[in-house]
């Protein structure tokens, strides 16, 4: 019974740690024509992630962009499926890769900032507000 117990637990240990859901990175490089980015996870032992997209909010006809830096500190979300074919042209079809969770499928949802951030530092609390 106690080799089953460390089987299932090895098991769940092996599965766990290969899949990411979210992470926090730091910006590297930021692309902001194509709304792309190179982000390293604050996690040490994840690779730098190249050509991350970076998510737009749409509001009728227009989209609102976000102002994303070198430095920032981003919450990246990482799809369960591949991003390929939707990114390079738009298109939809039905997915036949079987990795996922994969760090090449994520995507920035937004900068995060400490608690302790400093309002000083945000120039106009209203000029932000939808």
């Amino acid at each position: 019974m106690k080799e089953a117990n460390n089987f299932i637990n090895q098991l769940t240990k092996g599965i766990t740690e290969s899949m990411n859901v979210s992470l926090l990175a730091r910006v590297e490089n930021v692309n902001s024509v194509n709304m792309i980015a190179d982000v390293k996870p604050l996690k040490k032992d994840l690779p730098l992630i190249q050509n991350v997209p970076i998510a737009m909010m749409k509001v009728g006809d227009y989209f609102i962009r976000s102002n994303i830096n070198v430095g920032d500190i981003v919450v990246l979300l990482i799809s369960d499926y591949s991003l390929e074919g939707y990114l390079d042209n738009g298109s939809i079809r039905d997915l036949v890769i079987q990795e996922r969770h994969t760090l090449d499928n994520a995507i920035i949802v937004g900068v995060i900032a400490p608690l302790n951030t400093n309002p000083t530092m945000i120039k106009d609390l209203n000029e932000v507000i939808i």
